[in-house]
């Protein structure tokens, strides 16, 4: 997976470079999004979509969250399908190391620890990391083929949808209003 990481974020209209601080440094993007997952799964090991809320009754950092979300994984599709594979690359660790690590999960983290398992803002939080999970497997899967594929077998509800990340189908949402 992380060569593949390598080879599609590289901007093959320039000079294509390789050697041991680029690996690195794409090593280092595949684990954050990687740890992303794992975090993403951990929380919502006592989730299932019959647990997520209705939109407008999500928290409402939750609900400009989700719609950010929405617009971001519209956007990495819509770059996937145009064969800017490095653009798609950028979007997806953005979305987890700026928009998810940096600012979503930071500000979940108490309701998701402290709060009781069906108390609705912890599952307003959850309905938005599901979201995430569920979008995100998808939009990493053309580069993580075997990570993307291990994280849809590690959640019984992803795995109920079809039996692998390869054969579902990008969501769609509507727009934020």
């Amino acid at each position: 997976d992380v060569v593949r990481w390598w080879a599609l974020s590289t901007d093959w209209r320039g000079d294509v470079r390789v050697g041991d601080e680029i690996l690195a440094r794409v090593s280092e993007a595949y684990r954050k999004v990687r740890n992303t997952f794992r975090f993403l799964l951990g929380n919502l090991h006592d989730f299932t979509p019959a647990d997520a809320l209705p939109r407008e009754q999500l928290a409402a950092v939750d609900r400009a969250f989700a719609d950010h979300l929405t617009m971001r994984l519209a956007r990495i599709r819509e770059e996937w399908s145009a064969l800017v594979f490095h653009k798609a690359l950028d979007g997806v660790l953005e979305v987890c190391t700026v928009d998810l690590s940096a600012v979503f999960l930071d500000l979940s983290k108490d309701r998701l620890y402290t709060l009781s398992a069906n108390d609705p803002l912890r599952r307003s939080a959850q309905t938005v990391l599901w979201q995430a999970l569920h979008d995100l497997t998808i939009a990493a899967s053309p580069a993580m083929v075997f990570t993307a594929d291990e994280v849809w077998q590690h959640h019984p509800a992803l795995l109920a949808e079809c039996e692998s990340v390869h054969f579902a189908q990008w969501p769609t949402r509507p727009s934020a209003g």
